[in-house]
């Protein structure tokens, strides 16, 4: 919730600079988060930090309402399932994409190339719900 300012004042001066902030600083909480961690609890700290993003996202969406002028909004849901891409890291192993709500699929799904280490991957539906290990 903290970098929804941030990057809303960014934005709001120059819409690149406001992405490119945004990447960077999840680049950061990634590495921070990856380096606090052995290595064995990578798969299992990815699913509790993807749970507290599912809950960010659906207090984000609740939290609307017309007062709030809608660039803000978007911004706060842009900030949020943007989160999604600080638990995809290289050294992931496994990932079942099928049990995450569709806006943090599309996240996943396209930022598959950054999980080099991954043995285990379950696309769910798209994959005809077949394991890919």
């Amino acid at each position: 919730e903290g970098l929804v300012k941030p990057v809303y004042i960014v934005c709001q001066r120059d819409p690149n600079q406001g992405q490119l902030f945004l990447q960077r600083t999840l680049g950061l909480v990634r590495e921070t988060l990856y380096a606090s961690v052995p290595w064995y609890f990578y798969d299992k700290m990815a699913v509790q930090v993807l749970i507290s993003i599912v809950e960010l996202i659906n207090k984000t969406k609740s939290s609307y309402n017309h007062y709030v002028p809608m660039a803000v909004f978007l911004n706060s849901m842009k900030v949020a399932v943007s989160l999604t891409e600080v638990v995809l890291h290289s050294q992931l192993k496994k990932l079942d994409v099928s049990i995450w709500p569709k806006i943090m699929r599309h996240v996943m799904n396209t930022n598959l190339s950054k999980l080099t280490g991954l043995e285990e991957l379950n696309l769910g539906s798209g994959s005809a719900g077949w394991d890919t290990t």
